[in-house]
């Protein structure tokens, strides 16, 4: 994975706001957003790519002085700074 003393900066996918959707498409015609707003929101969400534990991945950034500083990573979706990694999950972004 990374070499020892590599920091990374960890962050999660935006989640999507399924209620208000759901809301808008429900509200009454006045209320209603323009056609082609309603057709974007309402088109189904691409389903995120999950690592081995099954849940979303997170993407990350190396921050360390090193040759991989500035590369964008994915890497297991249970990852913490105390416990690492759930899975051996890691994937470098093209």
């Amino acid at each position: 994975m990374g070499r020892r003393g590599e920091h990374y900066y960890m962050e999660a996918p935006p989640p999507v706001d399924r209620r208000r959707a759901l809301r808008l498409l429900m509200a009454p015609k006045e209320d209603v957003a323009p056609q082609p707003l309603l057709q974007l929101i309402a088109q189904p969400q691409p389903q995120m790519p999950t690592c081995y534990c099954g849940i979303p991945i997170k993407s990350g950034l190396v921050m360390t002085p090193s040759p991989t500083q500035g590369h964008c990573f994915y890497t297991c979706g249970n990852w913490t700074p105390e416990f690492g990694a759930t899975c051996p999950f890691f994937l470098w972004v093209a």
